[in-house]
């Protein structure tokens, strides 16, 4: 039974449904038991789900649960699914919900049967948006309360809660059962159910009342625990949950879409590819914003073209990605000011969305379909009134989920109350309205929206006639949107509002022409790994005099030891460069190590070689791109340079100035120098970054000899400690052999006498079994026997004297084993 049913999956996972349908049918015969059955018809049903086919997958679950007594309506009315929920709260009754984590293990067959195909059948209604849904799930539930806890109630409370958060808003008590189907879990240690309820938690449940990037790492662990049990059907949706929340966190865009990409081919590498297509609708939309598409609103790239997509979804009437595409969409529309496709859209997300009810996504389309309506009305495309009422509706259900989560939803309802404000010409509220929008979103951590909220507030200022408040505003918008990653808007600004820009503009273009000028530097020398300039000497002397110079070559060539030169190379640097922060990467074993730092007036630290994709002390893409193009990198206003924003070491230190360059030897980069300026925008001018170049060109060199004089060292340590480990071997060997000798000398006798104990205990009890048949016997003895019997105590000694060679053999024992 258990080869035909691994065959009927691994039938699955090749394609191959027919072999696997025919396999089914094989096994039900042989099988033996109500659950066994269950099991396989499980099997099938999630195969259909699998195949796209969840009307099939209920077909086969309604007649299986007609058969075990179950019978349902294709189309139950909200009254009978009230009635269920009704039937759920007398079950609990003045009980905690956190109590029935205690209830007993469910022993009877029927109804186990009856909550496993239930559950099978929870994805197909999910995917198809069936009215059983919810009948499918509160029918595990009342099971579960009235007969006792199997690892698959834990499902049914964790769908419960979804139910609960979903149709009866009660928050609270959604997380309550949440939280009791992951007690579930972990008491009865299913670590087959696992990832189903983790995936359920971090997509539907805990960002109510949590921030979203706290479902990411339940979502992670709910992949990988899917990929150990063989669950793959959790493993994608966990998989593309997690890159859906981790967008609309406000990840920056080039990590969620490394996330994204990964997940994708892990999906299709466990031909899970109904999640892996959701992956490309969020992929797409990120490689748009990332500036990686022709247009920022055409989901057309090198990984879906919308044209050919869409056609697929709705013929494989996948309803749950239709939800995701049209709500990224409009999304990206509005971004991007197109307001009329953006509104067609949202009307058509809207259908939707109840497909995806109680994902992130859910209230982002409330956030978005608002800001879309006001937008429409600005450009007089709409009716004020009908406007106004779509605004009013959304909001409420917006300010439902901030109530219960503001860290995540808060700055959003502000923001389209501040919208609002503005076309209706209430300025001063308008004005408080965006500042809590921005400070919420930025204080939470969602840099996406906190570009949006600063983008918007610009706008209103121009409409209002104040350009020096609207350029402050539109000039930090950019720079959120630049930290964000987001390419293409940071563009689209660029284009759109050069006026409010100016300063910016103006100061890229120099940082463009510095780099331009040190990209043109020779490197006539490279090969002794000297890096020359263009510049001449006289130039130089303007930064440092040649003595200085001089006295900085000196002091790094005379160095031999490794640990004193690193300390020299940063003390040089520190002083000279015009750095307040300075970091020294040596490559070793083919990779960048941070070996060395300093800051400030601080003395150097010397570190331990820590990997520089380990590192929080630099900005690590930065870092590799110097690594990869053997050219000096110059960033005037690291802040501005969008090729660098998402870098989280950018993001957290902003740094004013940074200068990164290669150290080369021979032609091979044997590190990278790192310095940067927290206090001054364009601290290395080119007469330090000369200097600099000096100072490379030695270190290269320097440093080289120090290896080599490090290795010369560490062989000889080498050779002194293989000398010493053969005298120690010898030592050691001579020591085995006389504790040999000896532990076999004190065996001898210790075997011996271990050996006879027993033959003695033996003997002994011959003796007492003796004594007692004389006294049996002979019951008047002789005066003078029966005063020695009393002399020597005979009664102690016979309950005595076998302990006491009872400890003897355990004193042989311990001599022995010592």
């Amino acid at each position: 039974l258990l080869f035909h049913e691994y065959s009927a999956e691994l039938a699955m996972l090749c394609g191959d449904f027919e072999a696997m349908e025919q396999l089914i049918e094989t096994v039900i015969v042989q099988a033996h038991s109500l659950l066994e059955k269950v099991n396989i018809y499980r099997i099938s049903i999630q195969a259909k789900t699998f195949q796209n086919k969840p009307i099939e997958a209920l077909a086969i679950a309604q007649k299986l649960l007609q058969q075990l007594g179950v019978t349902m309506t294709e189309s139950p009315t909200p009254e009978e699914i009230k009635q269920s929920i009704q039937e759920i709260r007398e079950l609990i009754g003045e009980r905690k919900i956190e109590d029935f984590v205690d209830l007993p293990v469910m022993t009877e067959a029927n109804t186990i049967a009856i909550i496993e195909i239930a559950n099978s059948t929870i994805p197909a209604a999910s995917t198809c948006g069936s009215p059983l849904l919810s009948l499918l799930i509160a029918l595990s539930v009342k099971l579960s309360l009235r007969y006792g806890n199997i690892p698959a109630s834990a499902s049914s409370y964790v769908y419960y809660s979804v139910i609960i958060c979903n149709f009866l808003q009660d928050i609270d008590s959604g997380i309550q059962f949440g939280q009791l189907a992951l007690n579930v879990v972990l008491k009865l240690d299913a670590k087959a159910t696992k990832p189903e309820v983790l995936e359920i938690l971090g997509g539907f449940i805990f960002h109510r009342k949590s921030h979203i990037k706290e479902s990411l790492p339940l979502l992670r662990e709910s992949y990988t625990t899917a990929l150990e049990v063989g669950n793959l059907q959790y493993a994608g949706y966990s998989g593309y949950c997690f890159c859906l929340n981790a967008f609309w966190c406000g990840q920056p865009l080039a990590t969620v879409e490394q996330d994204t990409r990964d997940y994708y081919n892990g999906l299709v590498q466990i031909n899970q590819l109904t999640a892996a297509n959701w992956c490309l609708i969020y992929l797409q939309s990120l490689l748009n914003l990332l500036g990686f598409a022709e247009h920022p609103t055409i989901l057309s790239g090198s990984a879906l073209k919308e044209t050919e997509f869409l056609p697929l979804l709705r013929s494989a009437n996948d309803l749950f990605g239709l939800s995701h595409f049209y709500v990224y969409k409009l999304t990206l529309c509005f971004l991007f000011s197109e307001f009329e496709s953006a509104n067609n859209y949202a009307l058509e997300a809207k259908r939707y969305l109840s497909i995806t009810a109680g994902m992130v996504s859910e209230p982002a389309f409330y956030f978005y379909d608002s800001l879309i309506a006001l937008g429409m009305l600005s450009q007089e495309l709409d009716e004020p009134s009908i406007v106004l009422e779509r605004v009013a509706q959304n909001q409420t259900k917006l300010q439902h989920w901030a109530h219960y989560a503001p860290m995540n939803h808060q700055h959003k309802v502000d923001l389209v109350e501040a919208e609002k404000c503005r076309l209706l010409q209430q300025n001063v509220e308008a004005i408080e309205l965006y500042e809590k929008a921005i400070s919420g979103a930025k204080e939470n951590e969602y840099i996406n929206e906190e570009a949006l909220a600063n983008e918007l507030a610009a706008k209103f200022y121009l409409d209002w006639g104040k350009e020096k408040v609207a350029a402050s505003y539109m000039q930090e918008a950019y720079y959120c949107y630049a930290r964000w990653g987001a390419k293409a808007k940071v563009e689209d600004l660029e284009k759109r509002y050069p006026q409010l820009l100016t300063p910016i503009l103006q100061q890229s273009q120099a940082s463009d022409s510095l780099t331009e000028t040190l990209s043109n530097l020779s490197f006539a020398a490279k090969g002794r790994g000297t890096i020359t300039s263009t510049k001449t000497s006289t130039s130089i002397s303007e930064a440092l005099d040649l003595v200085t110079i001089l006295k900085a070559s000196q002091a790094i060539s005379g160095e031999i030891e490794l640990d004193k030169l690193l300390t020299n190379i940063l003390e040089i640097v520190i002083a000279n460069a015009g750095a307040d922060k300075c970091v020294l990467l040596l490559k070793q074993d083919s990779v960048l190590k941070i070996v060395a730092l300093i800051e400030g007036e601080n003395l150097p630290q010397l570190l331990p070689s820590i990997p520089l994709e380990s590192s929080t002390d630099v900005p690590i893409n930065l870092i590799n791109n110097v690594k990869r193009n053997l050219s000096p990198l110059v960033l005037s206003d690291s802040e501005i340079n969008s090729q660098f924003a998402a870098d989280s070491y950018i993001q957290k230190h902003q740094p004013k100035s940074v200068l990164c360059s290669p150290i080369i030897n021979q032609g091979q980069l044997i590190g990278v120098l790192y310095l940067e300026n927290n206090l001054t925008v364009g601290a290395f001018t080119s007469e330090r970054i000369e200097v600099l170049n000096l100072i490379c060109s030695q270190a290269a060199i320097s440093l080289e000899n120090a290896r080599l004089y490090q290795e010369s060292q560490q062989a000889f340590a080498e050779l002194k400690k293989a000398q010493i480990t053969i005298v120690q071997s010898e030592k050691m060997s001579a020591l085995g052999n006389l504790v040999a000798g000896v532990a076999h000398e004190i065996n001898n006798p210790t075997g011996f006498l271990g050996g006879n104990i027993q033959p003695a205990l033996d003997y002994i009890n011959e003796l007492f079994r003796l004594l007692d048949i004389v006294q049996e016997k002979h019951p008047q003895l002789h005066p003078e026997v029966q005063e020695t019997i009393e002399a020597i105590e005979l009664d102690y000694i016979r309950e005595d004297l076998p302990k006491l060679v009872g400890s003897m053999r355990e004193g042989v024992k311990r001599i022995q084993e010592i």
